[in-house]
């Protein structure tokens, strides 16, 4: 069993374990392993725990201080004004998707996946059960027998908000001269599912997912709801498991080059996209535009959904119009609603 007292990778304060299993609740420790030769009925079949440091075990393409391990808590570059130190390659959030394998299956050289995934996130945990919560999807829990507090659910509620904090860091640090507006606008777009989903296959999330058998036979792994959920989760479980600077290592890792590059251009970019993508989403008619020259110069264009006028707006361009026209059809949250019946 867990010892009393126990807290999970912080020491915050003590968080009592439930009592041994005979007719009443099961506990976290019966989903992830209830001690010394116990089994987690998720992992059951599985091999124990390796005491072998993992960094020991990785292949040259991903020991620690390669192109894979990005910024590692033992040695890695210090955080500082939301930039991170070092050469690092960076790609912008992957587009062609990963196929999601079963958890725990060999991958890049016959390493395990949630191997894989640490080293391309840079951090090994310390406490590997914060690992396994933030992989477990809710369905897994519940075909276990075990409550959904025990899956990933938690660890995304805090992953959102430390999230949420460091990427604000991140774009405030990089654009001094703009108004809390565009800051807001521009974080948006780097905390959004599709963006994190598409980060989630970068790590290799969703092969490392465990899904209940009849999620992952509808394609659970490769959702965007799921994969950006898992994101959140495992950066809530890297905060819990080694605090703030470790989760902004990560978080400049993965966003400070993409948010240096891409700058502003998101702004204008991705309003139409994610307007259409929000339609499609809910099953709804696509967005419908009309635009036309406006006094002065210029143009001016307007967005329709559902046959009635959701947004408006102005540019130098039809194009930069139509953008501002669905930026504005997103802030009232016109992408999501529909006729009423």
């Amino acid at each position: 069993m867990v010892p009393p007292g126990f807290a999970f990778g912080r020491g915050d304060g003590p968080v009592h374990p439930p009592p041994p299993l005979g007719g009443r609740r099961r506990g976290w420790s019966d989903l992830y392993g209830g001690g010394p030769g116990g089994r987690s009925p998720l992992f059951a079949g599985r091999p124990p725990a390796r005491e072998q440091p993992l960094h020991q075990r990785f292949a040259s393409g991903l020991r620690p201080g390669g192109a894979a391990h990005r910024g590692s808590r033992r040695g890695g570059s210090r955080p500082g004004n939301g930039s991170v130190s070092g050469s690092r390659s960076r790609r912008e959030p992957a587009n062609a998707k990963r196929r999601a394998g079963t958890p725990g299956q060999a991958a890049s050289g016959g390493l395990p996946q949630e191997d894989v995934l640490q080293a391309r996130l840079g951090h090994f945990f310390r406490d590997q059960s914060l690992l396994r919560m933030a992989l477990t999807h809710p369905s897994a829990a519940v075909e276990a027998g075990l409550p959904r507090r025990l899956s990933y659910e938690r660890l995304e509620f805090l992953g959102d908000s430390v999230l949420n904090f460091l990427v604000a860091d991140l774009v405030f640090h990089r654009f001094p001269a703009e108004e809390e507006g565009v800051l807001t606008r521009v974080r948006a777009h780097w905390i959004s599912r599709r963006v994190l989903a598409a980060e989630a296959e970068a790590l290799g999330v969703g092969a490392a997912l465990r899904m209940g058998e009849g999620e992952r036979r509808d394609g659970g792994a490769g959702k965007e709801r799921v994969l950006a959920s898992a994101f959140e989760a495992l950066l809530g479980a890297l905060y819990l498991d080694a605090g703030v600077p470790a989760a902004r290592r990560a978080v400049s890792a993965i966003f400070s080059e993409p948010i240096r590059k891409r700058g502003l251009a998101v702004l204008e970019e991705d309003a139409k996209t994610r307007l259409q993508e929000t339609r499609q989403a809910a099953n709804l008619p696509l967005p419908v535009y009309a635009t036309s020259p406006a006094e002065g110069g210029g143009f001016v264009a307007t967005v329709s959904l559902d046959g009635l006028e959701a947004g408006s707006g102005k540019g130098p361009t039809r194009k930069a119009a139509e953008q501002a026209a669905a930026r504005a059809a997103l802030q009232i949250g016109g992408g999501e609603t529909g006729p009423r019946g």
